[in-house]
């Protein structure tokens, strides 16, 4: 089955990336990842043979080298997220080399509550967490509609959201 990725925090927006590609901005690449799904799902409807084409020209999408460095900067020493970070964690995978600073992210994740309020905690941010569910029946169709066409794998990310939701509220409460 296809595995189901959770990270470990959600970190501050300017400090992620997409594993997938590292030198695009966070918000650019959830647009192009966006556009590619759209185009994939009106290639599906128009039953058209053949692989669609992706979008791989991102150059329009990547931060200037000097804009780069400072935000890592800035997370580096701010939010503490390093590949020589000793003790802290980067809340997912951590960036290397020229990505030192950023969480790296997979595509789609579910973020683990329990760990994100301890990452937080662990670096002295009062945290509250504001958890909300829609239908499950909804979500579901929600997701076979639009960018998952397998039920199982469907089923398999309800199952693990309810999992995470209940050990945070078993282990924090519904006042944290």
């Amino acid at each position: 089955g296809k595995e189901i990725n959770t990270v470990e925090a959600l970190v501050p927006e300017e400090c992620f990336r997409y594993e997938r590609n590292p030198g695009i901005e966070s918000r650019s690449a959830a647009r192009m990842f966006a556009a590619e799904s759209n185009m994939q799902r009106w290639h599906r409807h128009q039953n058209e043979p053949g692989k669609p084409k992706i979008i791989e020209d991102l150059t329009t999408c990547a931060m200037k080298p000097e804009e780069d460095e400072k935000l890592m900067s800035k997370c580096r020493e701010e939010v503490h997220i390093s590949e020589e970070n000793g003790n802290w964690t980067c809340g997912a995978m951590c960036g290397e080399g020229k990505y030192n600073g950023f969480a790296l992210y997979p595509q789609r994740f579910s973020v683990n509550i329990t760990s994100h309020i301890e990452w937080y905690l662990s670096r002295g941010v009062d945290i509250k967490v504001v958890v909300s569910l829609r239908d499950r029946t909804i979500s579901s169709k929600s997701k076979l509609d639009g960018h998952c066409h397998n039920p199982g794998v469907v089923t398999s990310e309800n199952e693990m959201a309810l999992s995470i939701i209940t050990e945070a509220m078993e282990k924090y409460g519904r006042r944290g």
